[in-house]
């Protein structure tokens, strides 16, 4: 290597003037503006060092007949001399710059510096070790670290160790400088699988005479005594705070939920900022992006690595439960285990409107769930965000649009059928209990436009068992759930008077009804209109009177009567949104329920999940051949609420009709006369403070002054 090369490659400055000018933005530098760079590296003998030497008094001699600039002066005549002063030394530091010193410092380059809670979790990624851990740099290391008088034989065998078994020990003890220390390791077979470790303390060695010892923490209790001077307790102290940084969890999937200390940090690139936070009474809800080689087992499907950054590391949902703030410690774990059960028996169902849980992990008294993160929010974020575009479509947009909008509600009911009644174990079923438009969330392959239809949007159920946690926290919490609309609204009425008897599976068939109702009206009419007809029902109210008689609210019959005479609608059984209404009104929302004793739950404080006899020989045999037939109940006075197989296959019954043109989606003549919904009298109420009657104009539910358009029949 020339002096030229020696500084090109190790020295900051520019090897040439040429390469300072051509690099410059401005005009090409002159001799002036390098004579005027204070640390630009000109080297004179001092005359007190050439009084000592003839051959140095010569040198200096000779410089000065050259007519040489003085120190930081012009640039000199000879850069190439002046590079044969400098590269000695700079040659010297190439030597000493071992193979571990590099690679030390490219650990250090690639580690990720993360806060979590406000503490600094750095660490380094699988996928980034093995790129740097390979076996020509692991080698130089060794044979750096173990001098010439060591066997290659002996450097095969550690090399192997480590490219086999401590690939992850070998990257953390080149960051701290002790890959002598290996050699223990390897005589031990001390390998990665038995990381993390910890040290034990003093009185609970068995030899005294010992200077440490350390124990794996994982299923095999391995220990490592040792007693000697090479490795100090010092280093050992050092190892166990460090290891974190390289031993960061891998996620499978699993039944069992993962078990990690307090110290050991989570394979998360970044919190996203400023992203609102979801806290309730019993959970709060982060926003992370997790590094893609630490998910195993996980293709990327329409949930996992929908919302990916620029490298395909996927965004998450991190959930902590924190009702333990009401609880004794055994019923929250109680609890815990209780939503753990329900998500993985969602996992094992791979159904595509279930949301998958990615891990359950606990730190300490901490419990977590790591879910695929819905970039478009859940159901309530989606209409909120969503303008109504109902007045802007033409038909064959609406055709689309409700074509979506039936699939998403097959979908759903599909998957509570399958919830209720699984097919892999029929012997085992679960009811969801805490079904509303903040629980359903929206995946989606590509970012929605505002003005857009949702046609790549997935609706997906999520937050199953959180009923339970509701119910048991409840009973010891101090205030009021915070949470808007929560478990309270979409709520049956048996959940108020029958408290004493077991909950049926029917319990989700009534708060679906109320959700798809919503739904309903959020097409016809907009999201302002729905919610002027929650207020009509009441915050955190139920769709229910508990009166005398137990029946639903006045405001809720309205809205099914106003719909059904909708000119979009009419005649109702002729149009696909008119059966909907009828089936939501006369199956879904109905107060009365069959309880069948293979139909409900258990109101202990275990898990929702029960083993039973399936209840499909035991329900009611009911062929229904449109949504207005009314089933007969025990006593032939009054129907009977819906279960999730006929919900599903009646919901399918109309989408089916729609799609084969033997149904009308809608009445294409009522676009020219959308008609308003009039409610009766609300309640006096901060958006209504003279308690006279709402009528929702449908014609407001134009966003952004766009004007409201005539569409002419397609019929």
């Amino acid at each position: 290597m020339s002096p030229r090369q020696i500084l090109t490659t190790l020295s900051p400055w520019p090897s040439s003037k040429s390469e300072v000018c051509s690099s410059a933005e401005s005009s090409p530098l002159d001799d002036k503006h390098f004579a005027s760079v204070p640390s630009w590296p000109i080297i004179v003998p001092s005359r007190r060092a050439s009084t000592g030497s003839s051959l140095i008094q010569d040198k200096f001699r000779e410089r000065r007949s050259a007519k040489r600039p003085p120190r930081r002066s012009s640039f000199p005549a000879s850069f190439d001399k002046l590079i044969s002063y400098i590269a000695p030394s700079w040659a010297h530091q190439a030597v000493t710059m071992s193979a571990t010193k590099v690679l030390r410092r490219e650990l250090m380059k690639i580690r990720t510096n993360v806060q979590i809670d406000g503490t600094p979790k750095p660490w380094i990624s699988r996928l980034d070790i093995r790129s740097l851990i390979i076996e020509d740099t692991v080698e130089k290391v060794l044979c750096e670290t173990k001098g010439v008088d060591c066997s290659p034989t002996h450097i095969k065998e550690l090399k192997n160790f480590t490219l086999q078994k401590a690939i992850k020990l070998f990257s953390l003890l080149v960051l701290l400088s002790r890959v002598q220390m290996l050699e223990l390791f390897y005589q031990k077979g001390f390998g990665d699988d038995m990381f993390p470790i910890s040290k034990l303390n003093s009185d609970t060695i068995d030899d005294s005479l010992t200077d440490w010892t350390i124990e794996s923490t994982q299923g095999v209790k391995k220990r490592i005594v040792y007693e000697g001077s090479e490795i100090s307790e010092v280093d050992i102290d050092t190892l166990c705070m460090w290891q974190w940084q390289v031993y960061v969890p891998l996620f499978k999937q699993t039944d069992a939920p993962n078990e990690f200390d307090p110290r050991c940090h989570m394979p998360y690139l970044k919190e996203e900022e400023g992203e609102k936070k979801n806290i309730t009474n019993f959970s709060i809800v982060r926003h992370f992006v997790m590094h893609r080689s630490h998910l195993s087992s996980f293709a990327n499907t329409d949930q996992i690595g929908e919302a990916a950054d620029d490298d395909g590391n996927p965004h998450v949902a991190v959930k902590e439960l924190t009702a333990a703030q009401y609880l004794n410690p055994k019923d929250f774990l109680d609890l815990a285990k209780n939503e753990s059960a329900i998500l993985t028996r969602f996992g094992t169902q791979s159904h595509p409107h279930l949301v998958r849980v990615i891990a359950y992990y606990i730190q300490g008294q901490r419990h977590f769930f790591v879910f695929p993160w819905a970039k478009e929010g859940n159901l309530r974020d989606f209409w909120r965000k969503t303008q109504n575009m109902s007045f802007n479509l033409k038909p064959n947009e609406w055709k689309s649009f409700l074509r979506w909008f039936f699939e998403q509600l097959v979908g759903l009911s599909d998957a509570i059928k399958t919830l209720h009644h699984p097919k892999k174990n029929p012997d085992e079923s679960c009811r969801h209990g805490d079904l509303k438009p903040e629980n359903i969330l929206c995946f989606s392959k590509a970012t929605k436009e505002l003005d857009t239809l949702p046609s790549q949007v997935s609706l997906v159920i999520a937050d199953a068992g959180l009923a339970r946690v509701h119910e048991k926290a409840t009973e010891f919490r101090l205030e009021k759930t915070k949470t808007s609309g929560g478990t309270t609204m979409y709520s049956p009425p048996e959940s108020e008077t029958n408290v004493e008897q077991a909950r049926t599976r029917r319990y989700d068939i009534w708060s679906l009804g109320c959700l798809y109702l919503e739904y309903v009206i959020w097409i016809l009419y907009g999201n302002e209109d729905l919610e002027k007809f929650r207020n009509a029902i009441g915050r955190d109210k139920p769709y229910y009177e508990n009166g005398p008689v137990v029946q639903v609210k006045d405001v809720v019959r309205a809205a099914f009567k106003t719909i059904k005479n909708d000119p979009r609608c009419l005649p109702a059984n002729e149009t696909a949104l008119g059966r909907l209404v009828d089936l939501i009104e006369n199956r879904f929302l109905v107060v009365k329920v069959l309880v069948n004793r293979s139909d409900s739950f258990s109101q202990s404080t275990g898990p929702t999940i029960v083993n039973e006899p399936s209840d499909i020989a035991n329900s009611p045999t009911v062929f229904v051949t449109r949504p207005t037939f009314r089933p007969a109940s025990d006593d032939g006075s009054e129907p009977q609420r819906a279960d999730a197989n006929e919900m599903y296959d009646e919901i399918k019954k109309i989408l089916d009709a729609a799609q084969n043109d033997t149904l009308n989606w809608m009445n294409w003549d009522g676009l020219e006369t959308p008609a308003g919904l009039e409610l009766p009298e609300a309640p006096r109420t901060k958006a209504n403070p003279t308690g006279s009657k709402l009528h929702i104009d449908p014609t407001k539910g134009v966003r952004h002054n766009l004007p409201l358009r005539v569409v002419p029949s397609a019929r």
